[in-house]
This record gives C-alpha cells, sequence and structure tokens, in this order.
C-alpha cells in the first residue's frame, strides 16, 4: 500500500481542481476564470499520482534503488515507464493507457495552443483511477518484472 503522501495528495489535488469553488460572486468568478490553467495542471497531477505510484512500487526491488534512492530513473522516467510495464503478461493494455496518460500530461504542461475542457480532465483523470486500481492488482512477480526491465532501459 503507497503512504497517503504520494498518489492520493496528487489525486485529491486533480479532483479539487476540477471542483466549482463556493464564496463570493467574485471569488467564484475568479475560480471560473483559471479553468484552462486548473484543467491542465489536473490532468498533469493525475499522471503524477500514477508515477509515483510505480516509483513507490518497484523502488524497493532494486538493490541499487533500496541503497542509493537517487539512482532511480529521473530524468528518462518518462519515456521508459510504459515500455518496462510492457514487461508483464497484462503490461500491453497498462503501458498504452499510461502513454495515453503521459502524452496528456505532456500536452498539458507544455502544448499551449489549445483550451483544455473539464471534459478532458475529467476523461483523463477517470484514466489515471482505472490505471491505479489496474496496478493494485498486479503480483509482486509483475513488480520485479517492471522493475528489472526498467533498470535495463534506463541502463
Amino acid at each position: 500500500m503507497s503512504p497517503p503522501t504520494n498518489k492520493d495528495n496528487f489525486l485529491h489535488v486533480a479532483t479539487a481542481l476540477l471542483d466549482d469553488v463556493e464564496g463570493t460572486a467574485a471569488e467564484v468568478a475568479e475560480w471560473a476564470g483559471c479553468e484552462n490553467a486548473r484543467f491542465r495542471a489536473a490532468v498533469s497531477r493525475a499522471y503524477y499520482a500514477v508515477l509515483l505510484e510505480v516509483k513507490y512500487r518497484v523502488i524497493g526491488l532494486r538493490p541499487e534503488w533500496r541503497r542509493s534512492p537517487q539512482s532511480f530513473p529521473r530524468h528518462r522516467i518518462h519515456g521508459i515507464l510504459a515500455d518496462a510495464i510492457r514487461a508483464i503478461r497484462s503490461g500491453y493494455t497498462l503501458s498504452r493507457s499510461l502513454r495515453q496518460l503521459s502524452t496528456s500530461r505532456n500536452n498539458a504542461d507544455y502544448v499551449w495552443d489549445s483550451v483544455y475542457r473539464r471534459e478532458t480532465a475529467e476523461r483523463e483523470l477517470d484514466l489515471a483511477h482505472n490505471l491505479l486500481a489496474d496496478l493494485s492488482r498486479l503480483t509482486e512477480r509483475d513488480w520485479q518484472a517492471i522493475a528489472d526491465r526498467l533498470h535495463s532501459l534506463d541502463h
């Protein structure tokens, strides 16, 4: 089970960013006026909830990561994580979903020529919840295979 300070906090923030605010007319208008930023941030936080859950589950499975947690892949993690997940039997679908969420996160963070809609953010938050549910059903053997593949892809 993951610590509540990781994925749960990120999911809470992502959900809160989608909520409408109650308050004065000025507060409601201000919150509504930053919808694009809120929806983009919600997608980003949903993605990081999944990323942190995977990291939490695999970091203790490799001796070098246990000894030196900073040796866990950081810079290339977004590109190689989905490939590492394909190391398990059910990994193709998980990998495809993770790539979709990662692409949406990249678009939310870096592609500014379009407006993000609530429906898009809600869909990606649902995808993150589904991914986390699927990941929670993986066996220790699955997690070990993901950790080993992640390590080999990073070296």
